[in-house]
Protein backbone atom coordinates (compact mmCIF):
# COMPACT_ATOMS: atom_id res chain seq x y z
CA UNK A 1 0.00 0.00 0.00
CA UNK A 2 1.35 3.27 -1.06
CA UNK A 3 1.70 6.16 1.82
CA UNK A 4 0.33 9.07 0.83
CA UNK A 5 2.18 12.07 2.31
CA UNK A 6 0.31 15.46 2.36
CA UNK A 7 2.30 18.88 0.95
CA UNK A 8 1.76 21.79 3.51
CA UNK A 9 0.05 24.22 1.47
CA UNK A 10 1.91 28.05 1.42
CA UNK A 11 -0.31 30.65 1.58
CA UNK A 12 0.81 33.59 -0.89
CA UNK A 13 -0.14 36.85 1.04
CA UNK A 14 -1.31 39.94 -1.29
CA UNK A 15 -1.29 43.14 0.47
CA UNK A 16 -2.59 45.53 -2.05
CA UNK A 17 -1.06 49.13 -2.06
CA UNK A 18 -3.87 51.24 -0.25
CA UNK A 19 -3.94 48.84 2.38
CA UNK A 20 -0.36 48.26 3.05
CA UNK A 21 -0.13 51.64 5.22
CA UNK A 22 -2.48 50.61 7.85
CA UNK A 23 -5.21 52.64 9.15
CA UNK A 24 -4.56 53.42 13.14
CA UNK A 25 -6.67 52.45 15.78
CA UNK A 26 -7.38 53.91 19.25
CA UNK A 27 -10.68 52.22 20.27
CA UNK A 28 -12.42 49.12 19.05
CA UNK A 29 -15.85 47.78 19.29
CA UNK A 30 -17.30 43.80 18.92
CA UNK A 31 -20.86 42.60 18.25
CA UNK A 32 -21.47 39.38 17.33
CA UNK A 33 -24.93 37.10 15.88
CA UNK A 34 -25.10 33.32 16.08
CA UNK A 35 -22.91 33.01 12.91
CA UNK A 36 -20.41 35.90 13.04
CA UNK A 37 -18.18 38.52 15.15
CA UNK A 38 -18.07 41.95 13.79
CA UNK A 39 -14.81 43.92 14.42
CA UNK A 40 -15.26 47.56 14.35
CA UNK A 41 -11.67 49.80 14.56
CA UNK A 42 -11.79 53.33 15.24
CA UNK A 43 -10.21 56.33 15.65
CA UNK A 44 -10.89 58.80 18.43
CA UNK A 45 -9.72 62.39 18.04
CA UNK A 46 -8.71 63.66 21.73
CA UNK A 47 -10.99 65.23 23.45
CA UNK A 48 -13.77 64.46 20.89
CA UNK A 49 -16.68 62.75 21.24
CA UNK A 50 -16.91 61.69 17.71
CA UNK A 51 -15.39 57.91 16.67
CA UNK A 52 -14.18 57.08 12.75
CA UNK A 53 -15.06 53.38 12.11
CA UNK A 54 -11.54 53.00 9.70
CA UNK A 55 -12.08 49.48 9.55
CA UNK A 56 -14.49 46.94 9.83
CA UNK A 57 -13.64 42.77 9.84
CA UNK A 58 -16.63 40.23 10.28
CA UNK A 59 -15.31 36.60 11.13
CA UNK A 60 -16.72 33.36 11.66
CA UNK A 61 -16.90 32.41 15.35
CA UNK A 62 -13.90 29.68 14.58
CA UNK A 63 -11.63 32.08 13.15
CA UNK A 64 -12.27 34.31 15.98
CA UNK A 65 -11.60 32.03 18.64
CA UNK A 66 -8.39 31.49 16.71
CA UNK A 67 -7.39 35.09 16.11
CA UNK A 68 -8.46 35.38 20.20
CA UNK A 69 -5.63 32.72 20.81
CA UNK A 70 -3.01 34.32 17.85
CA UNK A 71 -3.51 37.74 20.07
CA UNK A 72 -3.26 36.52 23.82
CA UNK A 73 0.26 34.66 22.26
CA UNK A 74 2.11 37.80 21.31
CA UNK A 75 0.50 39.70 23.77
CA UNK A 76 2.58 37.52 26.39
CA UNK A 77 5.31 37.75 24.11
CA UNK A 78 5.48 41.04 23.91
CA UNK A 79 4.81 41.60 27.49
CA UNK A 80 8.02 39.33 28.07
CA UNK A 81 10.34 41.05 26.19
CA UNK A 82 9.19 44.98 26.83
CA UNK A 83 7.83 44.41 30.42
CA UNK A 84 3.50 44.47 31.62
CA UNK A 85 1.27 46.58 29.73
CA UNK A 86 -0.80 48.92 32.08
CA UNK A 87 -4.43 47.99 32.00
CA UNK A 88 -5.86 50.79 34.00
CA UNK A 89 -8.31 53.10 32.52
CA UNK A 90 -6.02 55.79 34.06
CA UNK A 91 -2.25 54.50 32.82
CA UNK A 92 -2.17 55.08 36.72
CA UNK A 93 -0.94 50.70 37.25
CA UNK A 94 -4.00 50.90 39.65
CA UNK A 95 -4.54 47.69 38.08
CA UNK A 96 -2.03 45.04 37.62
CA UNK A 97 -1.24 41.61 36.17
CA UNK A 98 0.84 39.84 38.67
CA UNK A 99 3.84 37.21 37.29
CA UNK A 100 2.48 34.04 38.66
CA UNK A 101 5.75 32.26 36.60
CA UNK A 102 8.21 33.52 34.60
CA UNK A 103 6.39 35.20 31.41
CA UNK A 104 3.20 33.93 32.39
CA UNK A 105 1.09 36.67 33.89
CA UNK A 106 -2.61 35.74 34.95
CA UNK A 107 -5.56 38.18 36.01
CA UNK A 108 -5.97 41.72 36.52
CA UNK A 109 -6.11 42.64 40.07
CA UNK A 110 -7.17 45.64 41.49
CA UNK A 111 -4.10 47.90 43.43
CA UNK A 112 -4.32 50.46 46.57
CA UNK A 113 -1.37 53.08 46.49
CA UNK A 114 1.43 51.11 46.49
CA UNK A 115 2.55 53.28 43.39
CA UNK A 116 2.99 56.92 43.75
CA UNK A 117 2.64 59.19 41.40
CA UNK A 118 6.03 61.85 40.49
CA UNK A 119 5.64 64.77 42.50
CA UNK A 120 5.65 68.18 40.55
Amino acid sequence: MAQETKREKQLKLHLPEEVSQGAYANLSMVNHTETEFVFDFCFVQPQDSNATVRSRILSSPLHTKRFLRALAENVERYEARFGVIDVSERNDWSRVKVESNPGQFGKVYPINGFILPNEV
